[in-house]
């Protein structure tokens, strides 16, 4: 980022993008910016011409070196994330990798476990969660 953020710097960012479909199969034109008003957005929407998505990071947020009254955490994970195309970045709790909680549809999320782009950096292993605390956020 120019200029960089402080280190102590916490915080939303938050960068819309608008992203349509193209000329060409299986691409899309992204036009980052603010859109000139949320009536524009919500009139697109029940369109269907729009289809929101909410992207947040949540690393380097200290979750496992918080002592919540019962000792520092094994495992942080997010629950009754309901709501449709949300993606949640997340450190691992040795802080090496980062998680990733996503919630689809059923056809897009087929799509996208599928995606050979994403599976090159993917490492799937179940979460080895020893015992101790772990919270829900």
């Amino acid at each position: 980022m120019v200029p960089p953020l402080p280190n102590h710097s916490i915080g939303s960012l938050i960068a819309p993008a608008l992203v349509g479909p193209s000329n060409k199969p299986d691409e899309f034109q992204v036009n980052y910016g603010l859109i000139s008003s949320l009536q524009d957005v919500h009139e697109r929407f029940n369109r269907g011409e729009l289809e929101l998505h909410t992207i947040t990071s949540w690393c380097r947020f200290p979750f496992y070196e918080t002592d919540f009254g019962w000792g520092k955490p094994t495992w942080v994970c997010t629950v009754n994330a309901i709501a449709k195309n949300v993606f949640i970045l997340m450190d691992t709790s040795d802080g090496n990798g980062v998680e990733a909680w996503v919630t689809l549809d059923e056809q897009q999320m087929s799509q996208f476990e599928s995606d050979n782009e994403l599976l090159e950096f993917l490492v799937t292993q179940s979460p080895a969660v020893p015992a101790g605390p772990i919270v829900l956020l």
